[in-house]
């Protein structure tokens, strides 16, 4: 072999070392980027901001599930009349006036008793009291129809009976004057404690006692005319 055929040789080995070289370091390298800088930013920029709002709507939903479920604990309901309905003339006092069903939800925690009060905001005199009914054990969660019109009541764990603006003990339905018909707000208290009141208390004194005693309220509004 020449001198000058050793030499090309020697200078191909060299190039196709160098070239082996440059193919396995730049394995190692980060790849360029198809799109200028400014595009490249602008890209990341826009993944990163609808990363975050996806982020703040997740928080969102998760907040009014949360929201959802408190608000649920605690609701009154009849298996009479629903939210605004008209009450049925059997609860009345056109009929056998008497009590209808009332159910509720789990009391909130801390609860140690149950009070119940129904008003007229419609009568002619100003609210009219139509049944006060105290000191009823958190554990119970219904009120089944007719609620005897006794001073206490053994059979609901030994829950009183206020005196309603008819003068008498327990429920008196719904009696109003004809015309439009007025609205009954069956109102639900959970309460921190029992009631130190005697059986046949009347509204002011009631909710003067209730006042700092409360934990959450509920109501359910029914309607009746004549």
């Amino acid at each position: 072999m020449s001198k000058k055929t050793g030499k090309v040789v020697l200078l191909g080995v060299i190039v196709l070392t160098g070239v082996s070289i440059f193919l396995f370091l730049i394995q190692f390298k980060r790849p360029v980027s198809l799109f200028p800088q400014n595009q490249s930013n602008q890209k990341i920029g826009k993944v990163e901001s609808l990363s975050s709002h996806v982020l703040t709507l997740q928080k969102k939903v998760e907040e009014n599930k949360k929201g959802s479920k408190e608000k649920a604990v605690w609701e009154i309901r009849s298996s009479a009349f629903k939210e605004g309905g008209f009450i049925p003339k059997k609860f009345t006092a056109d009929g056998e006036n008497i009590s209808p069903p009332l159910s509720w939800s789990q009391p909130p925690k801390g609860t140690k008793s149950i009070a119940l009060i129904v008003e007229d905001p419609d009568a002619p005199i100003g609210i009219f009291t139509h049944w006060i009914i105290y000191n009823i054990p958190p554990t119970i969660r219904e009120l089944p129809a007719g609620i005897p019109k006794k001073r206490v009541l053994k059979s609901i764990g030994g829950a009183k009976q206020g005196k309603n603006d008819f003068g008498k003990i327990g429920y008196g339905g719904p009696s109003p004057p004809p015309g439009p018909p007025h609205r009954y707000i069956f109102k639900i208290y959970a309460l921190k404690e029992t009631l130190d009141l005697s059986p046949g208390v009347r509204r002011g004194e009631f909710l003067k006692t209730i006042q700092n005693k409360q934990i959450k309220v509920a109501t359910l509004m029914g309607k009746y005319g004549r």
